[in-house]
């Protein structure tokens, strides 16, 4: 196509629809279109020039395409869309200018360019090439055809909105709402990142794939924590990413600058293809984020994203980009610190714990010497005794004290080691010979407990500086843990010098129990103790070890710790040489003297009373005094326990020896054990009366030994008072929780040991005797159950017992169950309430008031009620008597009998003799009474009674013209309404088994019983009052085997009806076939003699005024049939002429104009004249063509078929059914691609369609949608199976479909019918369905009627494919385009686009500047510009809004406008009641050239 540009100066003139615009409007004017396919902008169609200059003065970006190839034009407002195509792209086909969419783009445009709607998306995603490269953009369009001057659409108008920035912000907002959504309960700095990836994941847009890496603060190389997108361990994902600078990602250079670094051509890292994400192109460039760090210790992490390839790297994806990787980075940082806050709260748990376990056991080690202590004490207080006893009490006393002297001490060395408080000397020392002293000093007690101490105490090169006292308890320590947990073998201590000559080591090893490997690590911590080992006491504080550590660790040195269990462990020091790691001031020169050993004889003590003998000087069994005892004991209870044994287990020598003591003098047998394991098995050689027990002991605890003792049967019973060191109130619940008889906690008084002791053998000799008289009882007692359960096993009986004060009842029996209550439960009891839930309602208050009155009187309770716990009803019969104990305490002891069976067999026989009396009474009536009515009658009441029905009828049968029927005779318990709507005829689903005689029918639930519930008809028998569900039907037969009608009886309930209503009514139906037999006969006798009196009468008279009524009859005959068919005519000739009245009006307008134009021309004016008779000649032409359709409609042509494309005939009429339907109805075509052709009367055919579409717009009053639709069918030999006239083979099928109101099935099956018609008087001749009905069986076609009341209908026409050759028929002329005048604005809106195009020529030669639209909506765009008008003349008949709802939306955007209003046919929007409305100007179609310059002069004119 040529390009070349006219300047200004080459155009003669500028036309007045291409004037302003812009820059584009300069370059449409400038273009050179006459060499194109548009021509000259001169002889653009009137509707192009109308488009143009709508998208020229429209701030909204618009472009519009023309002709076959839609060449582009556009307006400033789109430069922004094309970009740089732009200005290249004007005048230029559209499938060149958007090639890269063209894919998309085309489909829609050729549907908009069909003609029968226009096309709109919104948020269209588009990939454009505006600047060079494809970018992802967003549009909402529309494509709306516009029509040329023929009215077939001659090109396309597009609006657009650019949604692009819109759409993507959206996208990136929700991402980020997600990254807040998911990372927000996380509480692992992993699972943050795991859910940011999945989160990234979710925009494949922007993100096609990514990774994510984290590094800690101190580690040189990132680590792979998410990803999405690359599968991790991928070449372009490694596990780990060194920030040396020589992994596949930039993460140095991030790392070190914080800022985003852009990696091109990835393609390389992926070994081909990168991930797409959500596109069909591959990722090219990444980038490479930081993810920024919380603090200078917070995790640091690396971002790595696909880049969307269609987009560039700009600010606001930086800008996104960033905010991800912050928001990424703030989850981290919160899962890091709440993963810190855990630990420190968790370690903070730990060490309160730890706490606690230690003030639980330095309590115990507290008090167990306070009670060695005070117990002496106590005994040298209460008596003068001896010097010999005063000595010996005051040692142990001494002895404990020292050792809770010692545990005092360990404590204030830890509390000052903790406060850096200590005062340490360090002196150099002979640490061989000083070590070697100190394990020397253990040796007897090593070989006391069968053991061998192993001493390898080598000199070392040099002296060691240490503090003496320090070092001894450090080493003491740890020969008595080594001696507490070795039971046998040997214990070793050596000193050596390390390999390197700088470190003394010292070893202590066993082959002890040996410790697990689990519990190595917190040897040493502060108050931590392994539970459940084997020991030689269960003594400490737990607190040795972790001393000892603190002390090594002041001298520099340090200790660790090997061991396997059940092998031994080795505890190993080692401490520098030299003086340089000492403080100077605490360090002292020069070799110390040697001094003795101080603290070990406390130590070895305190290991000899581990053993089972108690230790050195402590007396058991000897000639201890027990003088003070004595005194103590004058205190105690008075009984004397002869001969009663007590087992005493502890692990402390002394207690054991001070306890045992203190019984033995009381004389109690005592036998003794240091542990748990000891004890039971002391327990179990010989039974104690009592077991006295410790809490804390090695081996086998005290609760232990508890649990041991109780689940003997042998030992069981016997008593167990518990000692412990544990004080408070939970301790004493824990113990006697756990089965222990008391608790005695230490210290305690010898008088309240005395006492537990004492008080504990009494209560279990009690405990003994009382079970004896329990074992007695029960056994008196279950003889008793036996007889009871005997008669409780026939499940018809129940006994009871009801607390009064507690209101609480417990039944015995299974019979229990009928009140909803298992019978476990009842017989513990339970409140009366639960009882009385299952009682019936109706006899609650009178049993509730029997039961309070036995209660009051003390007279027996008897009682007879209904109860449904079971789920179903039982009558049941409750007796029972009121007892008070001496304190007056009421209870009530009864029983409760099931007396349903008994009952039902009463009322069953109460039935049938109520039953037996209505038969007989029923019999008596009828026997005699020759009155049918009345006899019927009784039987259906009786019927009723005897049933329980709620309503009942007896119908006779009756045969006649109409087909079997019946007739409704007599009704019982129900008005005649409900049986008023039942369905016809007799042998219907329902009724013919009762009317045929073949049985009685009964239902339970008619509602639900497939027979019946599957037929319509069935629904008018359950409308009534009352609903019907239980239904009996019951046959009445004559002695001749006829059936003489039927008993029909119902009831709102389910289920009402059994077998013996079903005998009983059949009895009856017997008794009234016998009575019905008899009147019958006797009626029809009597009826048949009245008949032939009352016919010779008749017949008397008819021969003698035979003649003259005949001739009468014929006379009025004719009349009817004359004022018959003058009513047809007549109201056929009104449908008719009202239904064109609009068209012709329109078409006169058109002709008169241009034979107006015609006469006024003058000499030059030939092409105004042309035009003028063009229009006039096409306007007498389709007058002529709605003349033809007019004789078609009346059948007075013989049909001319020839081939027709349905599609082109449908669109051909669209502007005819437009006017014919109306503003309230919306037209809708739904045309089949590559339709068929057919055979038939064009004339006809749309002469059926307009019929169709005539009765399709009555049925839609209130307005709605018609449908028009076109298809390829076959129809087989199933279907014309169905009906018989349809020859199987290939249709076209047509069909018209509406939203009206519907057909009733009544009205459907005779809408063919001839003069049929569900129209108002003067609405309708009931021809045009018949008329279709003929026109399409002539063609060789089918018709089908679809219809639900208000859903609508659907009319079907079947055509034979034609397999001929179609004509080709060639389209109209097109019209010439008057040109424009200037002067005063008048916006011409007009649908018809003739009288349109006249109604401007008119007002443009009258000097007026018009401005035309082809609907309401058009011209309410114009009212919205800028753009001076004075007058609005419009059409009233538009499509979509009507110009009346036009001219109140123009008034209310221009106050004061004026409007002048034209129009075809006066019954429209603007007359009411035969009136023009108050302030409407009109000029009535079709007007002259000076009866519109008057008018519109006249208005203008006007103030």
């Amino acid at each position: 196509m040529s390009e070349s540009r006219l300047s200004e100066t080459d155009h003669p003139a500028v036309p007045r629809f291409l004037a302003g615009g812009g820059e584009m409007g300069a370059l449409i004017r400038d273009y050179d279109w006459a060499n194109g396919p548009l021509g000259n902008p001169e002889f653009w169609p009137q509707s192009l020039r109308t488009a143009v200059r709508i998208m020229l003065t429209s701030r909204q970006p618009i472009w519009i395409g023309w002709g076959e190839e839609l060449i582009y034009l556009y307006n400033d407002a789109y430069k922004s869309i094309i970009g740089g195509k732009h200005p290249w792209a004007l005048g230029k086909p559209t499938a060149e200018v958007w090639r890269e969419i063209w894919p998309d783009i085309g489909p829609m445009l050729n549907t908009a360019m069909g003609g029968i709607e226009g096309t709109y998306v919104e948020e269209q995603l588009l990939i454009m090439e505006r600047h060079g490269y494809a970018e992802e953009t967003y549009y909402t369009f529309s494509y709306s055809p516009i029509p040329d001057d023929d009215g077939d659409p001659g090109g396309i108008i597009c609006a657009n909105t650019d949604d692009t920035q819109r759409v993507i912000g959206e996208r990136q907002l929700k991402l980020l709402s997600e990254l807040a959504a998911h990372t927000a309960d996380v509480r692992s700095w992993r699972e943050t990142c795991q859910r940011s990836a999945t989160a990234l994941a979710t925009d494949p847009y922007d993100l096609t794939f990514s990774l994510l890496y984290m590094m800690s603060p101190n580690e040189d190389a990132a680590v792979l924590a998410a990803s999405h997108g690359v599968p991790a361990g991928h070449p372009a994902a490694p596990a780990t990413l060194p920030a040396d600078g020589t992994s596949p990602w930039p993460i140095a250079e991030v790392l070190r600058t914080h800022e985003p670094v852009v990696v091109a051509d990835i393609a390389g890292l992926f070994g081909g293809a990168a991930p797409t994400g959500a596109w069909e192109r591959a990722t090219t460039v990444a980038a490479v984020l930081p993810v920024p760090q919380s603090g200078e210790t917070g995790r640091a992490g690396i971002l790595v994203v696909g880049l969307n390839p269609y987009r560039l790297f700009d600010e606001a994806y930086r800008g996104f980009l960033g905010l991800a990787a912050g928001q990424i980075g703030a989850a981290v940082a919160n899962a890091d610190a709440y993963e810190e806050e855990r630990r420190r709260a968790e370690a903070l748990a730990e060490l309160d714990r730890a706490k606690t376990a230690f003030f639980s056991n330095v309590s115990h080690e507290f008090r167990t010497p306070l009670t060695l202590m005070l117990g002496p004490l106590e005994e040298l207080l209460s008596v003068d005794g001896s010097v010999e006893d005063m000595r010996t009490q005051a040692e142990l006393a001494h002895r404990n004290g020292t050792r809770l002297l010692r545990l005092v001490n360990s404590l204030l060395d830890f509390s000052r080691i903790e406060a850096g408080r200590i005062r340490a000397t360090y002196v150099p020392t002979d640490l061989a010979r000083f070590s070697a002293e100190i394990a020397s000093s253990f040796r007897s007690a090593i070989e006391r407990a069968g053991m061998k101490l192993d001493l390898k105490c080598a000199p070392l090169p040099e002296a060691v500086y240490v503090d003496r006292e320090m070092w001894e308890k450090v080493l003491l320590n740890l020969l008595s843990n080594a001696f507490k947990f070795t039971l046998d073998g040997e214990i070793s201590v050596s000193v050596a010098p390390s390999d390197d000559r700088r470190w003394a080591t010292i070893e202590v090893r066993d082959t002890g129990i040996g410790i697990a490997e689990h519990e190595i690590p917190k040897l040493f911590e502060r108050f931590h103790r392994i539970e459940g080992v084997q020991g030689r006491s269960y003594e400490g504080s737990g607190i040795g070890l972790a001393l000892v550590h603190e002390l090594v660790k002041l001298h520099g040195g340090r200790i660790a710790v090997e061991s396997t269990p059940g092998v031994g462990t080795a505890f190993t020091v080692a401490l520098p040489f030299g003086r340089e790691h000492l403080s100077p001031e605490h360090v002292r020169a020069g070799l110390s003297e040697e001094a003795d050993v101080v603290r070990a004889h406390e130590f070895v003590e305190e290991a000899l009373r581990w053993l089972p003998d108690g230790g050195p000087g402590l007396q058991v069994d000897g000639d201890l005094s027990v003088s003070g005892l004595g005194a103590i004991a004058a205190q105690a209870p008075a009984a004397q326990p002869a001969g009663k044994r007590v087992l005493l287990a502890d692990d402390n020598a002394d207690m054991r020896g001070y306890v045992s003591r203190l019984l033995q003098s009381q004389g109690y047998l005592v036998d003794m054990a240091g542990d748990g394991e000891a004890a039971f098995s002391a327990a179990r050689a010989r039974k104690p009366d009592l077991v006295l027990t410790d809490v804390m002991m090695p081996r086998l605890d005290g609760f232990g030994l508890l649990k041991r003792i109780r689940s003997d049967p042998s030992l069981a019973e016997v008593p167990i008072l518990m000692l412990s060191a544990r004080a408070g109130e939970e301790a004493k619940v824990e113990g006697l929780e756990a089965g222990a008889d008391d608790y005695l906690i230490k210290p305690f008084a010898a008088r309240e040991l005395l006492a537990r002791v004492h008080s504990n053998i009494q209560m279990a000799e009690v405990r003994r005797e009382a079970n004896r008289a329990v074992f007695r009882s029960e056994q008196r007692y279950l003889m008793t159950q036996d007889r009871l359960s005997l008669a409780l096993s026939t499940g018809r009986v129940a006994v009871f017992e009801w607390d009064v004060d507690s209101d609480r009842i417990a039944f015995q029996g299974p019979l229990v169950e009928v009140f909803g209550v298992a019978a476990p439960e009842a017989e513990i009891g339970l409140p009366r309430g639960e009882f009385l839930h299952a009682l019936d309602p109706r006899d609650k208050d009178r049993v509730l008031a029997r039961l309070d009155r036995s209660v009051e009187t003390g007279e027996p309770y008897e009682a007879e009620y209904r109860v449904h716990g079971s789920g179903e009803e039982r009558i049941v019969i409750a007796r029972g008597r009121v007892e008070s104990d001496d304190k007056g305490h009421k209870r009530m002891v009864g029983i409760v009998i099931d007396v349903t069976e008994e009952k039902a067999a009463s009322v069953a026989l109460m039935e049938q003799t109520r039953a037996l009396q209505i038969l007989v009474r029923a019999a008596a009536a009828i026997s005699g009474d020759l009155d049918q009515n009345r006899l019927v009658q009784t039987i259906a009441d009786a019927a009723v009674e005897i049933t329980g029905a709620e309503c009942g009828a007896f119908f006779y049968n009756l045969a006649d013209a109409e087909g079997s029927r019946y007739r409704l005779s007599a009704l019982s318990g129900a008005s005649a309404e409900v049986f008023a709507s039942f369905p016809m005829p007799s042998d219907t689903h329902l009724f013919a088994q009762a009317f045929g005689g073949a049985a009685a029918v009964r239902s339970p639930d008619i509602t639900t019983d497939p027979d019946f519930s599957r037929l319509a008809q069935y629904q008018d028998l359950l409308q009534g009052s009352p609903r019907i569900r239980s239904y009996l039907a019951v046959p009445v037969r004559s002695r001749t085997g006829e059936v003489l009608g039927g008993l029909f009886f119902g009831h709102s309930d389910a289920g009402v009806f059994d077998d013996v209503a079903e005998d009983r009514v059949l009895g009856l139906a017997s008794q009234a076939a016998i009575a019905l037999d008899n009147a019958q006969l006797f009626q029809a006798a009597d009826h048949e003699l009245r008949q032939r009196r009352r016919a010779e009468a008749e017949l008397q008279v008819l021969n003698a005024h035979l003649e003259d009524r005949v001739a009468q009859e014929v006379a009025k005959r004719a009349i009817a049939e004359d004022a018959l068919r003058q009513a047809q005519k007549m109201e056929a000739v009104g449908q008719l002429t009202g239904g064109v009245a609009h068209d012709f009006n329109n078409l006169l307008t058109v002709i008169i104009g241009g034979l107006d134009t015609i006469k006024r021309s003058r000499p030059g004016d030939d092409a105004r004249v042309a035009r003028a008779a063009d229009m006039a000649l096409q306007g007498a032409q389709r007058a002529a063509n709605l003349t033809g359709r007019l004789l078609a409609f009346s059948r007075r042509q013989p049909l001319e078929p020839r081939p027709l494309d349905l599609n082109l005939l449908v669109r051909e009429m669209t502007e005819l059914l437009h006017r014919t339907l109306g503003e309230p109805i919306e037209l809708e075509g739904v045309l089949s691609p590559r339709l068929w052709t057919v055979e038939a009367d064009q004339n006809q055919l749309e002469n059926a369609v307009l019929n169709l579409a005539v009765n399709a717009r009555d049925a839609m009053p209130e307005g709605g949608r018609l449908t028009i639709e076109t298809a390829n069918t076959a129809l087989d030999e199933g279907y014309t199976a169905v009906d018989t006239e349809v020859i199987p083979g290939q249709y076209v099928m047509l069909a018209v479909s509406d939203t009206g109101m519907g057909m009733s099935r009544e009205t459907l099956g005779r809408v063919f019918e001839p003069f049929f018609t569900t129209k108002e008087t003067g609405r309708g001749t009931g021809l045009g369905l018949s008329m279709v009905y003929g026109f399409v069986k002539q063609s060789g076609g089918h018709v089908t009627v679809y219809s639900e009341e208000g859903q609508g209908t659907t009319v079907k026409l079947y055509f034979p494919r034609y397999m001929g050759k179609a004509d080709v028929r060639a389209g109209a002329p097109e019209p010439a385009v008057p040109a424009s005048s200037a002067g005063e604005v008048i916006l011409v809106v007009e649908d018809n686009d003739d009288v349109r195009a006249y109604s401007t020529m008119v007002l443009s030669e009258l000097g007026y500047a018009v401005i035309e639209a082809p609907d309401a909506d058009a011209a309410l765009d114009i009212l919205k510009s800028d753009r001076k008008i004075d007058l609005l003349f419009t059409d009233v008949v538009l499509p979509g809004k009507t110009g009346r709802v036009l001219a109140d939306a123009a008034v209310g955007l221009r106050p004061g406008l004026k409007v002048l209003f034209t129009t075809g046919y006066s019954r429209n929007a603007i007359v009411h009641q035969g009136r023009l409305d108050a302030g409407v100007h009109l000029i009535s179609k079709p007007f002259t050239f000076e009866q519109l310059a008057m008018r519109v002069r006249d208005i203008l004119d006007r103030g």
